[in-house]
């Protein structure tokens, strides 16, 4: 498995700068979360094979979800995802969903990030 670092950095709002200390940063909570995790790869397919149970899944980190306080913030979640393909495939593709909350304004914002894992091009 290999870790997948997703950060979202919040600076102060529009307005707070470049005017310190007369500007104040909001104080509210900043949440990152991953709601979904998807594979291009079906672990059935041909030179595929299953994950065995010491292998374990093929990505984990939904749910996972992280709180910052305050701005300037940078709140950071790492799902995780193996690293390997079907030997037939052009490559695997995983899209994480994300979704990043402005708790005190009660703003919101999700995006599908896309991981690649590459055809071996040696062989």
């Amino acid at each position: 498995m290999v870790p997948i670092t997703i950060s979202y950095n919040q600076p102060c709002d529009e307005g707070a700068f470049p005017n310190p200390p007369d500007s104040v940063c909001a104080t509210g909570l900043i949440t990152l979360t991953v709601n979904s995790i998807t594979s291009s790869e079906d672990l059935e397919g041909n030179g595929c094979g299953k994950p065995t149970a010491t292998q374990g899944p093929d990505f984990t980190g939904v749910g996972l979800t992280n709180t910052v306080l305050g701005e300037p913030a940078t709140v950071t979640v790492t799902p995780s995802v193996r690293a390997e393909r079907c030997g037939t495939g052009p490559g695997r593709t995983y899209t994480i969903n994300v979704t990043c909350m402005d708790e005190e304004l009660e703003e919101s914002a999700s995006v599908d990030l896309t991981i690649t894992v590459p055809h071996d091009q040696d062989h």
